[in-house]
């Protein structure tokens, strides 16, 4: 059944704590220091180059890619994602607080901990992304310009997904390269992108059929329907 574009507060407060929980999940995955995700790897390289804090960095990325979605869907675009600047704004800011003052002395020398952290921080993660695909309020922006590459294209959502990764994951190494930064792409990155996607096709159906139980939502979102076909991708 195609979900009805009606929201309750229920389902606006599950959504924003997700936002924050991935915000701050993220940040656990970068002070572990073993590699980011594709989309952290993209802001970390970019921190270490300017120096303007991660979560900031991903507002003006995030930003970018809502007007490339305007310029690709123009009039099909819906106002509704305009609610992407505020959601980008949130989990800077969930980010920066988080790397810069919750956890700025938060420091692990052990590194089976830093791998045991690291992997509950993608699981946590893994969970609040389950949560915000399923509860469909809006999409974070890399979502929303990979679904606009793909109505435009045609091309599968899966593919269009997968290849924004691998644009961010080469884009790092390439700043990395060039201007001799510290490598954001290790052990990390690769346990992120096997272990992500299994845990998104075990948190999906299982948190939907929780959420219908109780009446907060109805049917399938498009994005959850999209991500169905998806076997594995680095999300943030």
């Amino acid at each position: 059944m195609k979900r009805k574009s009606k929201y309750n507060w229920l389902q606006i407060t599950l959504f924003l704590l997700a936002v924050v929980g991935v915000g701050m999940a993220a940040s656990v995955t970068i002070k572990m220091m073993i590699g980011v995700g594709a989309w952290d790897a993209i802001c970390q390289s970019l921190y270490f180059m300017t120096g303007i804090e991660i979560g900031t960095i991903g507002i003006g990325l995030n930003v970018i890619l809502l007007l490339a979605q305007i310029a690709l869907l123009r009039k099909n675009f819906r106002p509704i994602n305009l609610l992407q600047i505020p959601l980008s704004l949130l989990l800077g800011v969930v980010v920066n607080w988080t790397l810069y003052s919750l956890l700025t002395d938060f420091f692990i020398d052990n590194y089976l901990l830093q791998l045991l952290i690291f992997t509950l921080a993608i699981a946590t993660m893994a969970f609040c992304v389950s949560l915000i695909v399923i509860l469909d309020v809006v999409p974070f922006p890399a979502e929303g310009i990979c679904l606009a590459i793909s109505t435009v294209t045609k091309w599968p959502f899966a593919r269009v997904r997968q290849g924004f990764d691998v644009l961010c994951i080469i884009s790092s190494l390439i700043l990395t390269l060039i201007f001799s930064l510290t490598f954001t792409i290790r052990e990390g990155t690769i346990i992120g992108m096997l272990i992500l996607g299994p845990l998104l096709g075990f948190f999906i159906p299982r948190l939907e059929k929780l959420l219908e139980a109780h009446g907060i939502i109805q049917g399938k979102s498009k994005l959850e329907e999209e991500y169905e076909d998806m076997e594995g991708s680095m999300i943030l």
